[in-house]
């Protein structure tokens, strides 16, 4: 039996707080929250257990696509809204690896920069969500079946996330995929590319 957390505290109050992110869009909201349980759970498998692993995990993943209902040039955004939100709440000194970690996630390859474990279990796990799980890397194929059973994304992959596609390539055709430009999201919400 795959024990599977539907629920975190820090991520409900993110998720309660930053809600018109969604710009009106419910549907896509309650499928964005399934998303980020779907990679919170898939990366816990992935990172070694610590006082701070399932915080931060927790944080990362209902920061990491908060605003691509905006725009598909969304990374430095959502690090400067996760980043005002660490700060408010006295977890500034995670902020640089959040950073890092969101900034990463579409990486196509392993990350071996500062702060790589959570970066890398973060990546590996958005990939295997992402790719429906044809790409599960280190993951349990019973795992990424029973996140996937058990946690409904709704609409987010099959409206709101292609809207977003649409709007984009239609306001910026020469630059079609920010999301995977790490380094540019970095220095948008200031921080130091890495």
């Amino acid at each position: 039996m795959i024990d599977l957390i539907s629920t975190h505290p820090l991520a409900e109050e993110i998720l309660q707080v930053h809600q018109d992110h969604a710009l009106g869009d419910e549907r896509g909201w309650a499928g964005y929250r399934g998303h980020l349980y779907r990679v919170f759970n898939l990366a816990r498998a992935l990172v070694v257990n610590d006082p701070d692993r399932d915080d931060k995990l927790a944080i990362a993943a209902a920061f990491h696509d908060i605003d691509s209902f905006a725009s598909l040039n969304y990374l430095g955004r959502s690090i400067r809204t996760m980043d005002a939100w660490l700060l408010r709440t006295g977890r500034g000194a995670w902020a640089a690896e959040l950073a890092v970690v969101v900034a990463h996630h579409h990486r196509l390859t392993s990350y071996q920069g500062p702060f790589s474990e959570l970066t890398e279990a973060f990546r590996q796990a958005d990939l295997a969500e992402v790719s429906q799980g044809l790409i599960r890397s280190q993951l349990p194929r019973e795992l990424v079946h029973a996140v996937r059973q058990n946690i409904d994304v709704g609409s987010y992959f099959t409206r709101t996330v292609p809207a977003a596609i649409g709007r984009h390539v239609l306001r910026h055709p020469i630059d079609p995929i920010p999301i995977l430009r790490a380094r540019r999201a970095l220095r948008e919400a200031g921080k130091t590319p890495t």
